[in-house]
């Protein structure tokens, strides 16, 4: 007898046991469910170019969008060179630029955008922080975006090249007040819908 009531409490710890972990695997597996039902499902990002115009270039050579609330206008010097510009900004000392240069050194592009920056703005004394960094990608091609900030503190600016064969694409901001203007954020967003014309 003693044999048999030792059989049957193994048999009853076994049975609790089988009772305890089956009740624990359902409990842990409804949880699972419950916990990927109420997870909340990341929402599609919002495009904050949705609605803005698109600038094609008269060569249409390449595009991109910008605000729709704003202008854009075209000046063509004596040597058949165009240089594009945003109209009606909310504030006259902004401007946001644009245009095409030949790349007459053929070397790499750091070298030319160098050259460009020094021509561009040699009459200022940029600080040393306007260091030119590469690899950023803006549209179908690579890009160097160069930050100037004027040593008097009064003018933030950013410019980016776009090469394309021989050419040298060109985008200025310029005239900002703050290193945390929000044009700095619309000016990347209007660079990042560039393309190259197929």
């Amino acid at each position: 007898m003693k044999k048999e009531n030792g059989f049957i409490q193994i048999i009853i710890v076994l049975v609790v046991v089988v009772i305890v972990a089956g009740f624990l695997i359902l409990k842990k597996g409804s949880l699972s469910s419950i916990v990927r039902i109420g997870t909340p499902v990341p929402s599609a990002s919002v495009d904050p170019t949705v609605g803005w115009k698109t600038y094609f270039d008269s060569k249409n050579i390449y595009s991109f969008k910008y605000p729709s609330q704003y202008g854009e206008s075209t000046l063509t010097d004596n040597n058949g060179q165009e240089s594009n510009f945003l109209t009606n900004l909310p504030d006259p000392k902004i401007s946001v630029s644009w245009k095409m240069f030949l790349n007459t050194n053929q070397g790499a592009l750091s070298n030319w955008a160098n050259e460009y920056m020094k021509s561009s703005f040699g009459q200022h004394n940029i600080s040393d922080s306007s260091l030119l960094t590469d690899g950023l990608q803006h549209g179908n091609g690579i890009s160097f975006d160069a930050n100037i900030v004027l040593t008097d503190g009064t003018n933030y600016s950013r410019v980016v090249f776009i090469p394309n064969g021989n050419n040298v694409i060109v985008f200025t901001l310029g005239g900002l007040s703050s290193s945390t203007d929000p044009w700095f954020t619309t000016f990347d967003e209007m660079i990042g819908t560039f393309k190259f014309t197929p």
